[in-house]
């Protein structure tokens, strides 16, 4: 594509060199570029893009972006051929200049965004279930059929985003699920994506490393409903939004579009839950919608998992499916990777991703609702290092109070030492203790995670639930910046045996 195509719109401060010159591709990673690349200048939070410049140009690039405020000399890059352009907000150039160079591909395709704490993974393979030739770009990985693409972020950079989007309508993608996480708002990663739908599952604790309040938080989540969502380019825009946590109530106020409510407690919303019951199989759960019950039978676990589904119908609603198709989709198996997934069929055994105090609540909640009489829960889980350190004793004591065996252990440590996580952890433990909730003898502190895991399989009798919380389909672990092959399914399936 010609620069001069690309750049016609754009805001500047400065231009300096031609703007008549073909560019073959876009990044904002020095060493990914080519030649005749235009390379956009970040500044990130480990390092500044600025500063691989030169390094770029020496790869191929022959226009740069850079951003108001750095100081770029240009004496070093004595050559006719480059262009450098000086804007405000390079994040939100790259992303619109991404969209340009792709040929606006979100405009050409029908895409739902999720976006919340928790149950985002999931209701993209649900909806992927109702929907035919529908790609996926999510936690897992990003996939459309039989192509599976691994992924390195949630929502990617805008260049990848871009690129796949194409890929997936030039290979007959009816339909895009993505999964919308707040980095991915509050870095504009999705600014200038034509959503169709947005669907808003809950708001919880996490990611305060990064956003540092709740506040924050939340209002980077309400940006994908009144910022991005309001300014795509389709006909018709839904927010799906659950009303049964307090800040789907709150962004109700905010959203002047066509809305569809979902609750589990709230007859009056657009999808909600009649009756449900649940047991160590499954949901069977009765759906009203419209004023008709649709009945649907499900293998997922857990009242937080009849949430995801009541989003599902909800976003068939918008669609306008037949109801009791979808009710009969949602009804066959499913397989969700590490989200209360069973590690082998005749024991009962669950990795699940749950890593925020909350998902541990919801899930363990679940597990204590469905277990048989005189049956133990026994938890696993560790917290991430490097990440928000607020919620590790949080989960120590949701932990504590919701199992009757917990041991704790290391997760993805990162560069922390991971006995001072564990620190951390006990700090809720010991407060359940305290309060009598649980006895001395009711947790084990294992640093080693497959010895963890080992003895939590070791002591569980037939008809106890283990619980390995926090990692879920990840088959590494980080520990200092190596990623070393770890898979809590893979291990239990070991001394399972």
């Amino acid at each position: 594509m010609n620069f001069k195509n690309i750049i016609k719109n754009i805001k500047y401060e400065i231009l300096i060199g031609e703007i008549d010159k073909d560019i073959k591709g876009i990044t904002c990673d020095s060493r990914k570029c080519g030649e005749d690349y235009i390379f956009v200048a970040i500044r990130g939070f480990e390092s500044d893009g600025h500063d691989f410049i030169e390094n770029a140009i020496k790869n191929g690039a022959s226009v740069i972006f850079y951003e108001a405020g750095i100081g770029v000399d240009f004496s070093k890059f004595a050559r006719d051929d480059l262009t450098f352009v000086k804007s405000k907000d390079t994040r939100k150039i790259y992303s619109y200049i991404c969209n340009i160079f792709y040929g606006n591909p979100s405009e050409k395709i029908k895409i739902i965004g999720i976006t919340g704490t928790n149950g985002k993974t999931t209701v993209s393979y649900l909806l992927e279930k109702i929907l035919s030739n529908t790609g996926v770009i999510g936690t897992v990985n990003y996939r459309l059929g039989n192509e599976i693409i691994p992924c390195n972020n949630t929502t990617p950079e805008p260049s990848e985003l871009n690129y796949i989007i194409d890929r997936f309508i030039n290979k007959g993608a009816e339909n895009i699920i993505m999964e919308v996480s707040s980095h991915g708002i509050d870095l504009n990663r999705v600014s200038y994506i034509d959503f169709d739908i947005g669907v808003f599952t809950n708001l919880t604790s996490e990611h305060l490393d990064y956003h540092k309040t709740m506040e924050n938080y939340f209002n980077a989540k309400k940006r994908f409903f009144t910022e991005i969502l309001p300014a795509s380019n389709k006909k018709t825009k839904f927010a799906v939004i659950n009303t049964d946590d307090d800040y789907g109530k709150k962004l109700l106020k905010d959203i002047d579009y066509d809305i569809i409510t979902y609750s589990m407690e709230d007859k009056n919303a657009d999808v909600f839950a009649e009756s449900f019951t649940m047991d160590i199989t499954g949901c069977k759960i009765t759906v009203s919608i419209d004023n008709k019950s649709y009945n649907v039978k499900t293998n997922l676990i857990g009242e937080h998992n009849i949430s995801n589904i009541l989003s599902v119908m909800g976003v068939a609603r918008c669609l306008n499916l037949n109801m009791e198709q979808v009710s009969k989709s949602l009804s066959s198996k499913i397989n969700i990777p590490g989200r209360l997934e069973r590690v082998k069929n005749n024991r009962n055994v669950f990795v699940d991703y749950a890593h925020t105090a909350d998902a541990l609540k919801n899930v363990l909640t679940s597990l204590n609702k469905i277990k048989q009489n005189n049956s133990k829960i026994i938890t696993v889980f560790g917290c991430g290092g490097d990440r928000d350190k607020s919620k590790r004793p949080k989960m120590g004591y949701i932990a504590s109070k919701l199992s009757d065996f917990i041991i704790v252990t290391s997760d993805n440590p990162r560069t922390e030492n991971p006995v001072l996580i564990i620190d951390n952890i006990m700090d809720g433990v010991k407060r359940a203790l305290k309060k009598g909730l649980i006895e001395e003898n009711s947790y084990r502190v294992i640093p080693d995670r497959r010895d963890a895991i080992k003895m939590a399989i070791n002591i569980a009798k037939d008809n106890d639930i283990v619980l390995i919380a926090g990692k879920g389909h990840e088959d590494y672990q980080i520990i200092g910046k190596e990623k070393i092959h770890f898979d809590d399914k893979e291990t239990a399936l070991e001394f399972l045996k």
